[in-house]
């Protein structure tokens, strides 16, 4: 079987072009979910953001050879579109736009909704190519979405490291005869989302840690398979990054990318995040901010929200709400 990745990027960046050119913002979501592969921003208000979730294909057909599309029918909701790029030899390539009601009017087999694409067939979809008139259904789907549904934690991994052997010594001087257990990320981060202020969002949680190759948070932290599901994270996407780059440049990286659609707790104490950050808090981004207090050595100041850090952590060693 061939490799597909070539072809997917290909279908990404042409689409990319196309809405770019129309002056739509576009970025690639934190998780491939509900067969997202980009993102159009409304981009209007800086502290909020409504967004639609775009799934892009590439097809080649020609008079001797069809194709087909098909697309799971949980992923076919209000803010689904499919962007189909047709390649036909020796003829101009067209894109092709399929919203939510367009898809459901396809066949359906166990795969979900199939669309069976040939020279013929393809005329049919005249109407579906992109155009100023597709442009403007786009907008007005856009501007009838909801507000940020998601919240997605960012977690530094050297500063989740440090503030775990910090807080275990700061419990160790507190309680010296207690035993302290081996903290789960899933522990800590359910910890943390005691304090999550986004109640207004849906349940849906999303956490990127960023792991440096030379540091050990999986030393001091349990960290799950991410290929498997594991129980007490069942609502909550997880993806591990390991790097042997900089960890606050991926970070700040991934925090530009997703600050206008998802509502953000991040977890980081370094002093390179104070300009970043202060420069979104006067755009009027929301954030929450988990550090060390200023009293364990923070000398990152904003004036986003913040909590300490300790906290979470001391429930996850195995304190008790009366020993924090």
């Amino acid at each position: 079987m061939g490799d597909n990745k070539p072809r997917e990027m290909q279908a990404e960046l042409l689409i990319t072009s196309f809405l770019i050119k129309n002056n739509f913002k576009v970025t690639k979501p934190t998780f491939d979910e509900d067969g997202a592969d980009l993102l159009i921003l409304d981009g209007i208000a800086e502290k909020s953001t409504k967004f639609l979730k775009i799934q892009s294909k590439l097809r080649t057909i020609d008079d001797k050879k069809g194709s087909s599309v098909d697309v799971p029918i949980d992923y076919v909701k209000d803010n689904f579109i499919l962007f189909l790029y047709v390649n036909r030899p020796c003829k101009d390539e067209v894109l092709y736009t399929f919203f939510a009601e367009d898809i459901k009017l396809w066949n359906e087999n166990h795969k979900g909704y199939i669309l069976n694409i040939t020279e013929n067939s393809i005329l049919l979809h005249a109407d579906k190519i992109f155009s100023g008139k597709v442009v403007g259904k786009i907008q007005e789907r856009l501007v009838a979405q909801p507000l940020k549904n998601y919240t997605t934690i960012i977690v530094d991994g050297i500063f989740l490291e440090k503030a775990i052997d910090a807080t275990r010594n700061l419990y160790t001087e507190i309680w010296p005869e207690k035993s302290f257990q081996k903290p789960s990320l899933q522990k800590v981060i359910h910890e943390i989302l005691l304090y999550n202020p986004f109640k207004h969002a849906k349940n849906d949680i999303n956490c990127v840690v960023f792991m440096s190759s030379h540091h050990g948070l999986e030393n001091v932290l349990d960290l799950p398979d991410p290929r498997s599901q594991v129980d007490d994270m069942k609502d909550i996407q997880l993806k591990l990054w390991k790097t042997d780059e900089l960890i606050a440049f991926q970070v700040l990286e991934q925090l530009e990318r997703i600050f206008m659609s998802e509502n953000i707790v991040l977890v980081a104490d370094d002093i390179i995040y104070e300009k970043p950050l202060n420069d979104l808090e006067a755009k009027g981004v929301e954030l929450v901010l988990m550090k060390m207090h200023g009293d364990s050595g923070s000398r990152l100041y904003t004036n986003f929200r913040w909590c300490d850090i300790s906290y979470p952590i001391g429930k996850a060693l195995g304190l008790r709400g009366g020993e924090i």
